[in-house]
């Protein structure tokens, strides 16, 4: 009966493992020829609370007017970036952004997200794209939920305006496989500055989290009857 209740607590941990790398970021210009992909090692980090790691400094993309000016991950796992796009290019343009977490996790777990954009500049506007959304929560490259989607248009009568949206914890049978991310699109005018903040998080279910705990304990007692 030891070695039955010994196996059971290490198939309850290994199954709800979570594993994280470091993110990277990909962008281009719809239509257009500029791409970049940004791919940071653990050097360009530091802790910044508890298990966030945050970037050391901002990132800029010669030629395109794109800063990354913060990306925050966790183990939980958490992403968040805070992207700067200044269009300068004579025209309107459509930019996509993909930031993306190489993790794993089991379902069922739990998601939640949010966004808040500002759009800076006289008569600036930005909108998300023809039947798409500025924000999509990715797993494993597949779009699980969405925000400021189509229709969404910000502008300024004045200097700078800005919006949030977010969808609150919510239950999801969709396993990480290898990764998730979110996606950012939206169109931007002529001399319009785009900032963009968002986050996407999963965590198992506190029933899940249950389990392990008391995985934990049955390991706890198993060793513990073993050393006695």
């Amino acid at each position: 009966m030891k070695h039955i209740i010994s196996c059971i607590a290490v198939i309850l941990l290994a199954a709800h493992a979570v594993q994280a790398d470091i993110p990277r970021i990909s962008g281009s210009v719809i239509g257009g020829e500029d791409t970049f992909i940004y791919e940071p090692t653990m050097d360009d980090f530091a802790q910044v609370s508890g298990e966030n790691w945050g970037l050391l400094d901002p990132f800029e993309v010669e030629g395109m007017g794109i800063t990354i000016s913060n990306i925050v991950f966790n183990t939980d796992p958490l992403i968040y970036n805070n992207i700067l796009v200044a269009n300068t290019s004579g025209g309107t343009q459509t930019y996509q952004f993909d930031i993306t977490l190489p993790t794993t996790l089991t379902a069922p777990n739990q998601i939640r997200g949010s966004i808040d954009t500002s759009v800076i500049g006289p008569s600036a506007l930005l909108s998300a794209p023809t039947d798409g959304s500025v924000y999509a929560a990715l797993i494993d490259g597949v779009v699980v939920e969405t925000l400021q989607d189509y229709s969404f248009t910000l502008g300024t009568g004045q200097d700078a305006t800005s919006q949030s949206d977010n969808f609150p914890w919510k239950s999801s049978t969709v396993a990480i496989a290898t990764d998730m991310g979110i996606r950012l699109t939206f169109t931007l005018s002529n001399g319009a500055t785009a900032a963009i903040i968002s986050d996407f998080e999963v965590v198992p279910e506190p029933s899940s989290m249950l389990l392990i705990g008391i995985a934990s304990s049955a390991i706890i007692f198993v060793r513990r009857k073993f050393i006695v």
